[in-house]
């Protein structure tokens, strides 16, 4: 089928009103230990694309996944049952 992307991703959310520096602390934390070899390694090897991006960068893309998301469900007409 042509046009079609469907993955899976996770990511790793805080709550509302976080501090700015808190949320920075565990962005950096993460990312750092995403590019640890060992762990890139097991993560590759199990399938998967480590990423490791900012917060802006996540935001953005769960943003943009909500979008495109709600125009298929709307598209199709699903409804919830």
């Amino acid at each position: 089928m042509s046009g079609f992307d469907s993955s899976t991703w996770f990511a790793l959310v805080a709550p509302p009103r976080t501090p700015a520096d808190v949320v920075a602390r565990i962005n950096r934390d993460v990312t750092e230990i995403l590019q640890r070899p060992d762990v890139r390694s097991r993560l590759t090897d199990l399938g998967l694309s480590p990423v490791g991006d900012s917060p802006d960068a996540a935001r953005e893309f769960m943003a943009s996944e909500t979008r495109r998301w709600t125009t298929v469900v709307k598209q199709a007409g699903i409804t919830p049952e």
